[in-house]
């Protein structure tokens, strides 16, 4: 698997155009992506999975950060039950890189704006791991394509 590195993930303008550009292949396939989510459980209890953005910790959203519509029909794991195994047990938000496609898993014509406070749509395949302290200290994280070897 081959790694491309995207724009950083701030300001978040220059990224959303990335990946609004680099979503589909020449061909039309889907292409697959490696983000930095940070993802907030719904209260202290962890029951259910809040809202997500693309950031590397909740101290450090910015502003202008990228809400997501998390799809997770393609897991074989919920990642609910991930997220509960993996982050530390009493945070209520856990900052991850996830691997998906941006949009839907389902095909359908999507918009290339949103409007103020929309989520845009990121199909889950995979929980790569939680993001490290030195990432989240990071003044440059980026957006990562990923393409297989040819």
């Amino acid at each position: 698997m081959k790694m491309i590195e995207g724009p950083s993930i701030q300001p978040s303008e220059p990224l959303l155009e990335w990946l609004n550009s680099n979503a589909r292949s020449v061909s039309g396939q889907q292409r697959l992506f490696r983000l930095p989510v940070v993802i907030s459980f719904e209260d202290e209890f962890r029951l259910e999975l809040g809202n997500a953005f693309i950031g590397v910790s909740e101290e450090r959203l910015a502003e202008d950060a990228i809400g997501l519509s998390l799809d997770t029909a393609a897991m074989g794991i919920s990642l609910w039950s991930l997220l509960n195994e993996r982050c530390p047990k009493a945070s209520t938000s856990c900052a991850v890189w996830l691997d998906g496609y941006w949009g839907s898993s389902i095909e359908l014509d999507q918009p290339q704006t949103r409007k103020a406070g929309e989520k845009w749509p990121f199909a889950v395949v995979r929980l790569h791991g939680l993001i490290d302290a030195r990432t989240q200290r990071s003044k440059t994280v980026q957006a990562l394509l990923l393409e297989a070897d040819h």
